[in-house]
């Protein structure tokens, strides 16, 4: 009886402390899906929250989801929450209703964070952990999906995983290996997975082999996010050192590096000619001082110190429009960049406080963070509005492209997922289970 006890209250207090770290929408569109601190992962239908009538389910509390809040998830409306949530006109811009998922497994048996999930194809889910990669067969995911309104959990995940490959370690002091480094980002260019990782790395795998490809060594500190822009085959990484870093994917060389704190850009291969010309002058005049001697700017520097590496500022989310042309930095600022020969930062957007997702949407930029708001910019940077969540902070950002099912979504600091559908209004929320 104790046990059980115990066991419950565990259970809701990691109900509680839930937070939803990333989101994705299925490449066809109809599914979403997100996993939390806890290493568990959530997939919902959207049929049953946007589409009801084609299904012809009433809701009810017996069927999985409930279009009244959950005693539980009213702890986390507060009052402060409800009057943030207020129109000008006194009306209120959340509803009540609340979609429970139509399917949930743990991914991780150690309950640590999935920090990121990508679709590698249609046919395969990737997500990323504090020590592995793992791929899922979405396939079968899709096929394991109940009726409308059932709700399933697979305990075995076996049937589900196809593979998973383990964060690689660097050799330090003595030939001794550190932990596994924590997996940040994910991306592909169709070929091969790329991702980012807590080692100050980044790489790139081949799938069908496990190996991996290429290794992408420069940045100082964790690297925390990564982009494949397919316009310039590019690699694209931020980093909590302050920079940003454009590759070469096939050479592994870093071509230049962005730093929005000093609003620059650098073409490696300037500063390396800069640098060997700078090195043949001293060698013939080495008893005369020269001006114009070549200084590498601090964040390039190898002395990892408190002014080199920018203490307090750090790159994290990225974000390309469909163009490839233009890209937008996130972190503990906001910047957008125009991408080319120059690489030149366009706006500093205006942000007052950290930003953990950023999201290019046709003619907008979306952001959220440690506000709690969704920050909407014009594409010349200037704010036009803030959307109010009823999370503290949000974590991650996700828009569904496909017509039918066109929604955006947030997670954070909540077990509730907010879906805007109008951009100014929480339509409904999804809540996530922790199981």
């Amino acid at each position: 009886m104790a046990s059980n006890l115990n066991g419950w209250i565990q259970k809701e207090c990691e109900q509680r402390e839930t937070i939803v770290i990333d989101m994705v929408f299925s490449l066809c569109g109809n599914y979403l899906v997100a996993c939390n601190n806890f290493g568990c992962v959530n997939v919902w239908d959207l049929k049953e929250s946007l589409h009801p009538n084609e299904i012809q389910q009433h809701v009810t509390n017996e069927n999985g989801y409930s279009d009244q809040p959950n005693p539980f998830v009213n702890i986390f409306n507060t009052q402060q929450q409800q009057q943030q949530q207020q129109q000008p006109n006194g009306s209120s811009s959340y509803n009540n209703m609340i979609f429970k998922p139509s399917l949930s497994f743990l991914a991780d048996s150690t309950k640590s964070p999935i920090n990121k999930l990508f679709f590698y194809s249609e046919e395969l889910l990737v997500s990323s952990g504090d020590s592995d990669i793992m791929v899922w067969n979405w396939t079968k995911i899709k096929n394991l999906i109940g009726e409308p309104g059932q709700r399933i959990n697979v305990s075995d995940i076996k049937q589900i995983l196809i593979c998973n490959l383990n964060s690689p370690r660097i050799e330090g002091i003595k030939g001794h290996l550190p932990e596994r480094a924590e997996i940040n980002g994910l991306d592909s260019d169709g070929r091969f997975l790329y991702f980012a990782c807590g080692n100050n790395n980044a790489y790139s795998c081949d799938l069908s082999t496990l190996k991996i490809v290429n290794t992408y060594q420069g940045h100082q500190d964790y690297v925390l996010s990564i982009k494949y822009n397919s316009t310039f085959n590019q690699i694209i990484t931020s980093s909590e050192d302050s920079t940003v870093r454009i590759w070469d994917p096939n050479s592994s060389q870093t071509t230049s590096i962005l730093n929005p704190f000093y609003k620059l850009s650098y073409d490696m291969s300037d500063i390396n000619n800069n640098s060997n010309s700078n090195t043949n002058s001293s060698s013939n005049n080495n008893n005369n001082s020269n001006d114009n001697d070549f200084k590498l700017p601090p964040f390039l520097s190898t002395e990892k110190t408190k002014k080199s590496s920018n203490f307090n500022q750090w790159c994290g989310p990225l974000d390309l429009d469909e163009t490839g042309n233009w890209l937008v930095v996130g972190g503990s600022t906001l910047s957008l960049w125009y991408l080319g020969r120059l690489n030149t930062m366009v706006a500093n957007l205006p942000a007052d406080d950290c930003i953990h997702s950023v999201l290019v949407n046709k003619d907008q930029i979306l952001a959220c963070g440690s506000e709690g708001t969704v920050n909407y910019y014009s594409p010349e940077g200037r704010l036009q509005m803030k959307v109010p969540s009823t999370s503290k902070i949000l974590y991650s950002l996700a828009h569904n492209p496909k017509k039918s099912n066109q929604i955006l979504a947030t997670g954070g600091s909540s077990p509730l997922i907010n879906i805007y559908i109008n951009q100014e209004n929480i339509a409904f929320s999804y809540y996530f289970l922790n199981e």
